[in-house]
């Protein structure tokens, strides 16, 4: 395990070295620079914490003007637009407390690197002075995202063995790295760090945290927007089906006795999906809209069931 991890790192790691060799031409410099421009301003203006995977697509954005502009032999104007990127980042979160942990360390490489590259007259020297920040941000992101896939299998084996207060650890220690990935583009993150938070959701139902559960649920649609085409029985993942049967019926009468509760009857229509109780599911939906026109995650059930998404046979 410990060796492919290596491996993929170092996959990882000499993938914007190689970027250098691209040929293709540059994108328009202002046009990259004002989406470098729009993605610290979405986070300050949010009053978002500067997180490492914002800061990855902020170098990201930068390398792909950069590297082609390099290796046409402009040095001068690939050193600028990485100083400049460097400079907004650092200027936009000065504050020690607008960053997460992962983001902070980030954010001191790269004024570690603008400190060695002041007064530097060698353009080629200030650009590999920032690249190296840039490498070493990546890296960190690749760190994360390899914590978060282990902590969610973790948490996988845990659960099959009902044992859920450790799943539950396990999958929001997971959580807490793919919150150092927000601010990368959805689809760069990998699939096994993302599921995280649906799977935080099974657990906490598993524990009949049923509340705590449904937010789960819709702040993991957020992650995984495909998610209720995915066919996938709930039952199936327990060492037990009969275990989840007996939580589900909890469930109903809780939600019997709290017809009004919009969380409780969003969460009934997930299991219900998820078990092939698709007629079940989308009048637990309609009637959560019904107490909350705007809950985003029964919209995106009612979405799924008006496209026909198919599901586990109950």
């Amino acid at each position: 395990m410990v060796r492919h991890i290596i491996v993929l790192l170092l996959i990882f790691i000499t993938v914007p070295a190689t970027a250098l060799a691209d040929d293709k031409d540059p994108p328009s410099e202002d046009a990259t620079r004002k989406q470098v421009d729009a993605l610290i301003a979405s986070f300050r203006d949010g009053n978002k914490k500067a997180t490492a995977g914002m800061i990855e697509q902020a170098i990201g954005l930068s390398i792909s003007f950069g590297a082609p502009t390099y290796n046409r032999g402009d040095h001068a104007a690939c050193a600028r637009f990485y100083s400049r990127t460097a400079e907004s980042v650092v200027a936009a979160f000065a504050d020690p407390n607008a960053a997460t942990p992962a983001g902070r360390s980030s954010l001191d490489d790269l004024r570690a690197a603008l400190e060695r590259a002041k007064g530097e007259k060698d353009p080629d020297r200030v650009a590999w002075a920032l690249r190296f920040a840039f490498d070493k941000n990546q890296l960190a992101c690749v760190l994360q995202a390899q914590r978060a896939q282990g902590l969610v299998a973790m948490g996988e084996e845990y659960f099959k063995r009902s044992e859920f207060a450790e799943s539950q650890d396990a999958f929001e220690s997971a959580i807490v790295s793919l919150h150092e990935l927000d601010g990368q583009a959805l689809d760069t993150i990998p699939l096994g760090c993302r599921y995280a938070t649906i799977a935080l959701a099974n657990s906490l139902f598993a524990q009949q945290k049923f509340s705590d559960a449904s937010k789960a649920v819709v702040k993991g649609l957020d992650y995984v927007p495909q998610w209720p085409t995915v066919t996938v029985d709930l039952r199936s993942l327990h060492r037990d089906p009969a275990e989840y049967e007996a939580v589900l019926t909890v469930l109903e009468n809780r939600v019997k006795e709290n017809p009004s509760n919009p969380a409780l009857q969003f969460l009934l229509g997930y299991e219900y999906w998820f078990t092939g109780r698709r007629v079940d599911a989308k009048v637990a939906f309609q009637h959560t809209l019904k107490l909350d026109p705007e809950h985003a995650g029964a919209k995106r059930f009612i979405d799924a069931a008006h496209r026909g998404a198919e599901g586990p046979r109950a």
